[in-house]
């Protein structure tokens, strides 16, 4: 009752609260009265047990890719989203393997680069705006990045992309082609 009062008070000043037990059956006794008890309540109650089946946890990790995606210019450590989404970090990367088949860095690094070069064929932003948007504090580390994965330069691929409209084809939006 008492640690319940004082998860009750911790949540009502919007703060994140842990319950820890030592086993699993108690963790589903204790799982099942917070539930109970705190219905009614915005609060989300979940519980983190060896029990989660593969898909309870894939319905976790879609979450937090969801997540990733919506916060792109946002640099989100694994610790923050271990703790965000109540999961171990190593199941946590584990599991987003399994489910996308690439590491959250890899992933989400595709996503990033994918932005990037939308928003440098459909607008007229400068480079390091666009690699802030994206998530890069440094220009210079973006421009690597955005090289590794489309083997050249954020400027050249935006430049080729406009020659390429110059030539005939449609205008990729840049306001430089007049097309």
């Amino acid at each position: 009752e008492v640690a319940l009062r004082a998860a009750f008070k911790c949540v009502s000043q919007s703060k994140q609260c842990v319950l820890l037990v030592p086993t699993t059956i108690l963790a589903f006794q204790h799982y099942n009265t917070v539930v109970r008890r705190f219905e009614g309540f915005p609060v989300k109650v979940e519980m983190l047990s060896r029990f989660r089946t593969a898909k309870q946890q894939e319905e976790i990790i879609r979450r937090v890719h969801t997540y990733l995606t919506e916060h792109l210019s946002e640099r989100i450590t694994i610790e923050a989203l271990s703790r965000e989404f109540l999961m171990n970090t190593t199941t946590l990367k584990s599991a987003f393997k399994r489910v996308y088949g690439s590491s959250i860095a890899q992933h989400m690094k595709q996503h990033r680069m994918e932005a990037a070069a939308a928003r440098l064929t459909q607008t007229q932003d400068d480079i390091a705006a666009i690699a802030k948007a994206v998530g890069y504090e440094s220009q210079s580390r973006f421009t690597e990045a955005f090289r590794e994965v489309y083997g050249e330069v954020p400027t050249e691929y935006r430049k080729r992309r406009c020659r390429t409209a110059e030539n005939g084809a449609a205008c990729c939006s840049c306001g430089k082609c007049g097309k």
